[in-house]
């Protein structure tokens, strides 16, 4: 097989497969955006946001800490502080998406 002709047989199925490929991933979306799921918000894609929503839910729910108690242990920390009110609401979303139950503090 020639040169030439071998590059346009390959260039063939790879795009074959790039098209299979994103059509497989457009079912998927669609399967999961009939079963529920939606893209995450952007403050779900922050490393940063993610560590913070994660350590507040772990001092609620594992160490019992009151909301008082994270956020100001959170100013400690960087200088920076959230409400109490702010830090519920996160520590309260991030425990009814994860199904985690909180104790009463």
């Amino acid at each position: 097989m020639k040169p030439k002709e071998l590059q346009r047989r390959a260039s063939a199925v790879a795009a074959a497969v790039k098209a299979d490929i994103l059509a497989q991933a457009a079912a998927i979306e669609k399967r999961a955006e009939r079963m529920g799921f939606a893209p995450r918000g952007s403050r779900y894609q922050d490393p940063g946001e993610i560590a913070r929503g994660a350590r507040r839910l772990y001092q609620r729910a594992v160490l019992r800490m009151r909301y008082r108690d994270i956020a100001d242990d959170e100013h400690l920390e960087n200088d920076k502080s959230a409400s109490e009110q702010a830090i519920g609401q996160t520590i309260n979303e991030w425990a009814e998406l994860l199904g985690v139950e909180l104790p009463k503090v």
